[in-house]
């Protein structure tokens, strides 16, 4: 159980610490893309994290579209 925890979270860590510290994953930067705000208002880890691990959940569980 703690280690697909683990699987779950580290992961989720990652992508939100990489996201606030270079506005993005390596495979984001390295395709040109930067995630920022609609309103130009600053990243914060809680915004982010939010964004990385419900976004995620939703777009691969719910809507069935994985990574395209």
């Amino acid at each position: 159980a703690e280690f697909a925890l683990s699987l779950l979270i580290i992961p989720a860590f990652y992508w939100t610490y990489l996201t606030y510290n270079m506005g993005g994953t390596p495979g984001k930067r390295m395709m040109g893309l930067r995630v920022i705000t609609n309103s130009n208002q600053p990243l914060t880890y809680g915004r982010i994290f939010y964004r990385e691990t419900f976004g995620r959940f939703v777009s691969t569980i719910f809507l069935g579209l994985g990574y395209i």
